[in-house]
């Protein structure tokens, strides 16, 4: 909230409030540069002249407000499907389900055990690392932080025993990182002492790494080597993700094709390179859905586990000038 606020991140700034926005404050923003006069705007300007930021306020606004309103039904859904996939998986299938059911032996997942998982956990359950890739090799890091970054949706009990029972590692805690400033400034401090090269991942068409658009009037900028991974899995090294306008109509078509590619490659892919690429039943189901909304199955981890596996490692090694991006 902007109230909670002290402002102390920087002298340049603009926080909205949704919640005390009236119907007739929200179009007055579009034709009123007077800021000041607005009070769901808190800004160190006290007027905005230019017409294009203040169309982004108005849809920021608008959005939020979406979001509010469908955020405890939106919860409530997500509740819903998560408890229906662990009822299934606690009673050992469907058919163990509805025989339980009929014996009045049903067995009620616990959402803080180790066995509970979440959405995100139920479209890809690995939870072993590629013993093919060692430490040392140049893309372990990327895999071990991919599968980190997996498990992490996923309850303290949960991570803590597929850390120590499966991949052999000590267990040193589990923090939920709301404090973006200092996590950030951790991080930073960190990457410098170790010194750790960020990388910033995007697999095909995931929407995710193009929100929001680099642009002066958003005064949003992606930063970070950027490793793009196509369907085959191949990377390039690239200045900015191919089809950076993820609502740009002519890019619609290719998207749509290349969805019905990840979706027969999903029946297709365990032939080839093994069970541990298995796609389950609601993977694929979450793939027909990419048919009309291409891209959000490829933010899910399944494919960046398969991109941080499969891919070359080379990309991971120190830059020379000899190396050209396009050709790893």
């Amino acid at each position: 909230m902007a109230a909670a606020c002290d402002k102390c991140f920087s002298c340049n700034y603009m926080l909205l409030e949704p919640k005390d926005v009236g119907f007739f404050d929200l179009f007055h923003i579009l034709f009123s540069n007077n800021l000041e006069r607005r009070r769901f705007v808190d800004s160190s300007e006290e007027t905005e002249d230019d017409f294009q930021r203040r169309w982004l306020i108005f849809l920021s606004i608008v959005v939020q407000k979406l979001l509010q309103f469908m955020a405890k039904p939106v919860a409530a859904i997500g509740w819903g499907i998560e408890m229906c996939l662990n009822l299934v998986s606690s009673n050992q299938n469907l058919v163990g389900l509805l025989l339980n059911l009929l014996r009045g032996n049903v067995i009620i997942p616990d959402k803080s055990s180790r066995t509970f998982l979440s959405l995100i956990g139920n479209l890809d359950k690995r939870v072993e690392l590629d013993e093919s890739i060692k430490p040392g090799d140049g893309k372990y890091n990327a895999a071990l932080s991919m599968m980190a970054s997996k498990i992490s949706y996923e309850n303290t009990f949960y991570i803590q025993t597929v850390v120590q029972d499966h991949w052999k590692m000590e267990f040193l805690g589990s923090y939920d990182f709301w404090n973006d400033k200092a996590f950030g400034e951790y991080m930073e401090k960190k990457m410098i002492e170790y010194k750790i090269r960020y990388f910033r991942f995007v697999y095909g068409n995931d929407m995710v790494p193009r929100l929001p658009y680099d642009d002066k009037a958003l005064m949003f900028k992606h930063f970070g080597t950027c490793l793009y991974y196509n369907r085959n899995y191949e990377v390039q090294v690239v200045p900015e993700e191919p089809n950076k306008n993820y609502f740009s109509p002519t890019g619609t078509i290719p998207m749509i094709m290349n969805a019905f590619g990840e979706l027969a490659r999903s029946f297709t892919i365990p032939n080839k390179l093994g069970p541990n690429y298995n796609e389950g039943p609601l993977f694929k189901l979450f793939r027909l859905i990419g048919l009309l909304l291409p891209g959000a199955p490829a933010h899910c981890p399944q494919d960046y586990v398969n991109a941080t596996r499969l891919g070359s490692s080379h990309v991971f090694l120190p830059r020379t000038n000899s190396m050209k991006p396009e050709s790893i």
